[in-house]
């Protein structure tokens, strides 16, 4: 589920030190995973200085894109349709600061996903300096 508590890959900590994380986990041969992908090319124009992209595919052999179904699919399991994650830091319940993030499978549309990313990059500015990794 979107935000619940999960073990976080090291190398997605790492790259939260700097700056929030689009992903996207899609194979090449689907209309959903084309379209989704031509809707976070449309959103890293906007926002790409601002939040790091990993565009993921699927079955080539990197061990990233082949984990992350396990860990963030909303749905639970490996489903090869698009999933798209995007990650922050957030203040918890208690004041901490945390790993924020939301997933959805399937193409999402732009608007979105803007949405998502403007947010992600505004909570990750206001949460970093508080962040205890």
């Amino acid at each position: 589920m979107a935000g619940s508590d999960v073990d976080h890959p090291p190398w997605v900590l790492e790259i939260l030190k700097d700056r929030p994380l689009l992903i996207l986990d899609h194979s090449t041969n689907c209309k959903a995973c084309i379209d989704q992908e031509d809707a976070a090319d449309a959103v890293m124009e906007e926002y790409g200085s601002d939040i790091r992209y990993e565009n993921l595919i699927v079955n080539v052999g990197d061990f990233r894109a082949e984990g992350l179904f396990d860990v963030y699919d909303p749905d639970g399991g490996k489903q090869y349709i698009p999933l798209t994650i995007v990650l922050t830091l957030v203040e918890d319940s208690d004041g901490k600061v945390v790993v924020g993030w939301q997933s959805a499978e399937d193409a999402t549309g732009v608007d979105w996903l803007r949405s998502l990313v403007g947010d992600a990059i505004e909570l990750h500015g206001e949460n970093v300096g508080g962040w205890d990794v």
